[in-house]
């Protein structure tokens, strides 16, 4: 899976906007400047990602990611576009006939065949794919020996273009610009992106051959235009070289445009439909377009057209792909968050329509039965659940354990914490297979996101790294409203397995730490793990046991040994929770030692299930 690179998805942004307004423009000189880059760069970038795949397996994703999704918008358009005309005989005919060819426009040899407007780009980079897949098989590693071909290859469809030869499918302009795609290949491969980028003496010249060349007049592939011959690919090439370093600076800089042009760039080929859609309707429907002298207007009510329509198809896509999860029995890698992945994507809509208060309110009624009063709250679950809203950055801070692993160590030293065998942004096979045979992983960010590996050997690779990259993207600010949980930077974090010398899981014990208006107390969880059911107890700070929870009250354990280490645990969290009003601290205990685990800000997601109404109270008076 590729990663996404933040500048090359604003050139794709830059890109697909400027394609919006290049077809407003016309027979302008802005024109020119957009069609020398546009479309080269969409290529390049396409080759760039580029990903040695097993052939079927290439087919298989070109047909139902790109191929048949585009053929079906094309027949569902052309047909009601047909039948507005009130061309209703030859509707299904017509859009037949324009899947068949797929041209890029109407072709000098073949005549009376509609083209496919815009998407026509879509089906050329799917056959370039196919192709470049074909030819790295036959050749194998040789580089030097695929460039010559590419030349062969990109000449034939340039020669064929000029001469009036337009292929079915535009495979002439496949051919033609086929050199795009293994320059990006090469841009990748042999890491000359940063090279390029880094370099502002090359940056100067290829500025100074593009500038030249849009002057004279620029490349339009989809009409076979080369006004410079193949000296044309080369101005193409330059253009896209400064508008990825144009898209570099904006990644840096402009911090609140980059957001914008990424998501163009993310989603360039939903904006794309939408303006094949816009290109078929909105002109002949709305007639007043053309009455409209002001381009800029023009363009930026079509850019909004297409953007809905983006939305639109990204959002129905979305749906279609996660009901064909949920009804897949193949797909094994399922975690305890992917029941709530609607829940997720509704609470967003809620926030943004009713707030966040609405949401905790929603939910702490959902549970409790009764509404409470949010700004001035009394029990304990009352308070914890109105902390869900609180603007303290500290919890948004200590929620990322590794953020939390420098405060803990500058408080009270490392000695306490877990050993940590490594951090990083991705977890791939390469840092996969140098891991030992046992070892825990868990994300920087969220809660019950860890997996414990008690053997390597036994465990399924693949598997491992779909469930952490899942865990990564699960947004836990959304499920239960706890919205100090951000998915910013939440990294993979490999720890030691801590067991006993019995080779059991040490005891989790929690600390809750309540300090406020004089009030210093301390009540102590104990965490059992069994397999079968997590029970739990608690006590105060005199070992008392109190009816915590329905699990408490038919807990068979024994009770809480009175140790040192109990003490010292108490001892620490008091220095380690000195900065809140209220906070649970975990520790493990392994073999008469203890280590840290996290900071609990509101424990079970605020639903705690009290037994003992007396203990919700007595906690809510604690935390004032």
């Amino acid at each position: 899976m590729n990663r996404r690179v933040e500048y090359i998805d604003i050139a794709r942004g830059i890109a697909i906007i400027l394609m919006i307004v290049g077809h407003v423009v016309q027979n302008t000189f802005f024109r020119h400047i957009i069609f020398s880059f546009h479309m080269p760069l969409f290529i390049i970038v396409s080759g760039y990602f580029y990903k040695d795949r097993p052939l079927k397996k290439e087919i298989k994703n070109v047909l139902l990611k790109l191929i048949i999704p585009t053929t079906v918008i094309v027949f569902l358009v052309t047909f009601a576009d047909n039948l507005y005309h009130m061309n209703y005989y030859n509707s299904l005919f017509n859009s037949l006939k324009s899947i068949v060819v797929c041209w890029s426009h109407q072709s000098k040899i073949i005549y009376h065949f509609n083209d496919t407007g815009v998407l026509w780009f879509i089906y050329l980079l799917c056959i370039m794919r196919l192709l470049f897949s074909i030819l790295k098989r036959i050749i194998k590693e040789n580089d030097f020996m695929i460039f010559i071909v590419a030349l062969l290859i990109s000449y034939i469809g340039y020669t064929l273009g000029q001469n009036g030869y337009w292929l079915p499918w535009s495979f002439d302009v496949t051919c033609a610009t086929f050199i795009f795609y293994f320059i990006g290949y090469l841009l990748k491969k042999y890491k000359y992106m940063d090279l390029l980028l880094s370099n502002y003496y090359i940056l100067f010249v290829l500025a100074i051959i593009w500038i030249i060349g849009i002057n004279n007049d620029s490349i339009e592939i989809a009409v076979r235009h080369y006004p410079g011959g193949l000296w044309s690919f080369f101005i193409a090439i330059s253009g896209t070289i400064i508008v990825l370093k144009i898209s570099e600076f904006i990644s840096k800089r402009l911090n609140c445009f980059a957001k914008i042009l990424s998501w163009y760039g993310k989603n360039s080929m939903y904006v794309l439909y939408g303006h094949y859609f816009d290109i078929l309707y909105i002109d002949s429907v709305f007639i007043f377009f053309k009455n409209i002298s002001n381009k800029f207007v023009v363009s930026s009510i079509k850019i909004l057209i297409s953007s809905l329509v983006a939305c639109l198809l990204k959002i129905s896509n979305i749906i279609f792909t996660n009901l064909k999860l949920s009804n897949s029995t193949k797909n094994k890698v399922r975690t305890k968050y992917d029941c709530y992945f609607w829940q997720i994507k509704y609470n967003r809509i809620l926030c943004i329509f009713r707030g966040k208060k609405y949401i905790v309110m929603k939910y702490y009624y959902n549970f409790y039965k009764y509404k409470y009063n949010i700004n001035s709250p009394n029990l304990f679950t009352e308070k914890i659940n109105s902390r869900k809203i609180e603007k303290n950055d500290l919890y948004s801070i200590y929620t990322d354990k590794l953020r939390l692993r420098e405060y803990v160590a500058k408080t009270i030293g490392d000695r306490y914490l877990i050993p940590v065998i490594c951090v990083t942004k991705k977890l791939t096979t390469d840092i996969y297979c140098e891991l030992p045979n046992k070892f825990v992983i868990k994300t920087s960010k969220g809660y019950g996101t860890t997996k414990i590996i008690y053997n390597k050997k036994n465990e399924d690779e693949k598997h491992v790294l779909k469930l952490v990259r899942k865990y990564q993207k699960t947004n836990f600010s959304y499920i239960w409203g706890e919205f100090f949980y951000k998915n910013k930077k939440n990294r993979i974090i490999i720890e030691k397995l801590l067991l006993s010398s019995n080779g059991e899981l040490p005891i989790k014990y929690g600390i809750h730490c309540f300090n406020s208006d004089g009030i210093n107390k301390k009540y102590i969880q104990e965490i059992f793990n069994d397999p079968t059911n997590c029970i739990e107890n608690i006590y105060d700070e005199r070992f008392n046991r109190l009816l915590f929870n329905k699990k408490s009250e038919k807990n068979n354990k024994c009770k809480l040994r009175k140790t040192e280490k109990i003490k010292e645990m108490l001892e620490v969290s008091d220095k380690l929770s000195s900065s809140f009003d209220y906070v649970r601290v975990d520790f493990y205990y392994v073999d008469d030692t203890i280590f840290f685990d996290k900071f609990v800000f509101v424990p079970s997601s605020g639903f705690l299930n009290f037994a003992n109404e007396k203990v919700n109270k007595i906690w809510g008076d604690n935390w004032r």
